[in-house]
């Protein structure tokens, strides 16, 4: 149903305007039932070992072995440019050379335990590659 009805300027306030008004006749048509619309999910997953668990617990072990000289190529430039201190930085460049030069040698423990010493002042630095040495541990 449509009814229309014409209102007059009212005290130079109000313009005159037409107004409709509108109503329906028949019932609301019944809508059709859309499919359920599924959400889009991605994942970007990056990095050694990954892992994508959905409503579920992971208790699966990350085992990353890494060439001695591609960790240790990393850490001497991470302690190239983290560690403000000349003649800190090189006693520790020393230490780490020390230690990738006994890797797989009875000496390995000795040198690993003098690097983790005097890099104490920069464990936030050297945190990401304290576990990987672990790997060259033994004969």
């Amino acid at each position: 149903m449509l009814a229309s009805h014409f209102q007059s300027e009212v005290a130079n306030a109000v313009p005159a305007m037409d107004q409709l008004d509108v109503q329906r006749l028949s019932p609301r048509t019944r809508n059709v039932p859309q499919p359920p619309v599924q959400p889009s999910v991605v994942y970007n997953i990056t990095g050694s070992n990954p892992r994508v668990n959905v409503n579920s617990t992971d208790h699966s072990t990350n085992v990353v072995n890494v060439s001695a000289d591609d960790l240790f190529d990393k850490l001497r430039r991470a302690l190239g440019a983290g560690v403000a201190d000349e003649s800190k930085r090189n006693e520790l460049l020393e230490r780490a050379m020390a230690l990738h030069d006994a890797v797989h040698q009875s000496s390995y423990v000795a040198r690993y335990q003098e690097f983790i010493a005097s890099a104490a002042d920069h464990m936030t630095l050297l945190s990401p590659f304290i576990p990987a040495p672990g790997q060259f541990f033994g004969p």
